[in-house]
């Protein structure tokens, strides 16, 4: 004897063979004929889960795969008659898909309110541990999830954080995110940035109409995660309404970070535009310290001038050892950056706690794309060919670092890195500026000069460097400046 008995089996051979004629009449709207073969099923009539037509006879009633061809009020008839030869409303098809389910995901909204008043379970989930209201969520069926909703408490079963979730992720309407309001209420922070990373307004409306007042003050660090979630999403009327409802653009976190901040980091001209105009509004005056820092760390060249402008400082030095913004930039291999702080006048000489200035550092470091990025700024030549202000000199000879030194003639100015290898001239008039390398010029008397002047002033030549007692014509520049 197998899995059914012979009278299970004959039933479930005739019940596949009336679900297919079922199929064919719906798809052609016969309604009488129909109704005729849904008398033929033996009581309580039945769908088989495995059975491909009676999932085909759900989405032809349904509207899944092909419309009704009749009347709706027909497809309705036969539904009911479906019902009333005791089709169970909890029947489930593939993919544990219950009619419920079918129906939210096809919308028809007639089929879910009957399913409903039957008596069928909203909270049985598929396969895919979906249910009917997360289904038409997913198809934006609001009148059918507003539908679901009206229910007893569809907390029970569902996942409410993901169910209100998905609605602000597909602009759900008002009328069916007020049926979430209490649960909304339960992580307001939580939605309301998700609200912010959708570009939803009209939740944030909503939400903005269930805390009417003093919002912010519910919230960790007084709503600034929404602020500035507003602006690191780009959400400029977001940001706006988030002000409106008493949000403080000036509160800060407990390491300093705020709005103006932000907005630095972030580069967003438009949301410095607004900021500003709204200070001035409101008579504020923002903190400005680490701000020109942000705009740095996050290369926001564009607004850089309004912020120093603004009274952010030029010269600002970040971190324990007290580094220049200029000398950071440059660390950092921010080229532009650092053309755009020299081009505002960033002090080129201003020291961190280990005494390298930014002219140390472009002297010793900079390399032909650096150079090319940088050069064009008003105050750069000056930046490789200066004089710290307490550097060793000795007739027309300057130390500029312990590798390197400056020979001055007029308005002609030398510099020999004997670090880099490199020859660097500038013609002040003209402000042209030359660099070779030691190895492209012969071994000249000024080079043998510069040698000599640099160790009388008490600079030294790297080690591995031929100096002039040697022998060879060129000098040996050391393997990691090759």
């Amino acid at each position: 004897m197998g899995m059914f008995s012979t009278a299970e089996e004959r039933r479930i051979k005739r019940e596949r063979k009336l679900t297919l004629k079922l199929s064919y009449e719906i798809q052609r709207g016969h309604k009488v004929k129909a109704a005729s073969i849904v008398d033929k099923f033996e009581k309580p009539m039945r769908l088989l889960k495995d059975d491909p037509s009676a999932r085909r006879v759900i989405n032809l009633l349904f509207g899944g795969e092909h419309c009704w061809n009749g009347y709706a009020s027909d497809r309705m008839d036969i539904f009911y008659k479906m019902l009333n030869a005791g089709l169970d409303v909890n029947t489930t098809l593939e993919g544990d898909r219950t009619l419920l389910g079918i129906a939210s995901w096809c919308g028809t909204i007639d089929i879910v309110e009957t399913l409903l008043e039957e008596g069928a379970d909203k909270h049985i989930a598929d396969e895919w541990n979906k249910t009917p209201v997360l289904r038409a969520i997913d198809r934006q069926h609001w009148d059918v999830v507003a539908s679901l909703g009206r229910e007893e408490n569809i907390a029970i079963h569902e996942n409410i954080p993901q169910i209100v979730g998905q609605l602000i992720e597909q602009a759900a309407p008002g009328y069916v995110l007020k049926l979430f309001d209490e649960y909304i209420k339960q992580k307001p922070e939580d939605y309301l940035i998700k609200a912010i990373i959708s570009s939803n307004e009209g939740f944030v409306d909503h939400f903005f109409s269930i805390y009417p007042q003093n919002t912010a003050d519910v919230f960790e660090n007084k709503g600034l995660t929404a602020l500035l979630s507003a602006i690191g999403y780009n959400r400029l009327n977001i940001f706006k309404k988030l002000i409106q409802a008493g949000f403080d653009y000036q509160v800060q976190r407990e390491d300093g970070y705020d709005c103006f901040k932000h907005i630095a980091y972030t580069g967003d001209e438009l949301f410095l535009d607004w900021m500003l105009a709204k200070c001035q509004d409101d008579g504020v005056k923002l903190p400005t310290e680490g701000v020109l820092e942000q705009a740095v760390k996050g290369a926001s060249i564009s607004i850089m001038k309004r912020l120093v402008e603004y009274g952010c400082n030029l010269n600002e030095t970040v971190g324990d050892d007290n580094k220049p913004l200029l000398l950071y930039a440059l660390e950092e291999n921010k080229k532009e950056v650092a053309a755009k702080l020299i081009s505002l006048g960033a002090n080129v000489h201003l020291a961190d706690a280990n005494g390298m200035t930014p002219a140390k550092f472009i002297i010793d470091h900079t390399d032909g794309a650096l150079l090319s990025a940088i050069k064009s700024a008003p105050s750069y030549a000056e930046a490789v060919t200066a004089a710290p202000a307490k550097s060793a000199q000795a007739g027309n000879y300057a130390l500029l670092d312990k590798h390197a030194i400056e020979l001055r003639q007029g308005a002609l100015s030398t510099v020999f890195n004997f670090h880099t290898g490199q020859v660097i001239t500038r013609d002040k008039e003209s402000s042209g500026l030359h660099i070779q390398s030691f190895a492209d010029v012969p071994r000249t008397q000024a080079l043998l000069d510069a040698e000599k002047m640099l160790l009388q002033l008490g600079g030294e030549l790297p080690e591995g460097y031929t100096t002039s007692s040697s022998s060879k014509k060129t000098p040996t520049i050391p393997s990691k400046t090759r």
